[in-house]
């Protein structure tokens, strides 16, 4: 059974590319944000990528950074809720 994984990346807007262009990396759930969301004045965006085993292993390979487990998890979070009550939204246009 395979291991399932996930990293959030903090790049530039410029190298998103480098992950969506990227063969095993596209596979995966890749959700892109603005940082500035986040409360953040940096000019980047986080970059969740959820899927098989192995995504942290290319991001390196890549010379992409990664945040930390706590950082990356607190985002994942954030970007989870935000994806919820937007699901939830739609529930009244269709009502």
């Amino acid at each position: 059974m395979t291991r399932m994984e996930y990293a959030v990346a903090e790049i530039e807007k410029s190298e998103v590319d480098k992950i969506l262009k990227d063969d095993f990396l596209s596979r995966q759930s890749v959700t892109v944000k603005d940082a500035k969301l986040f409360g953040e004045e940096k000019n980047e965006n986080y970059v969740l990528i959820e899927g098989r085993e192995g995504i942290k292993a290319r991001l390196k390979e890549l010379g992409i950074g990664m945040l930390g487990e706590k950082k990356a998890a607190d985002i994942r979070e954030k970007i989870k809720k935000e994806e919820d009550e937007a699901a939830g939204g739609l529930g009244f246009v269709f009502d």
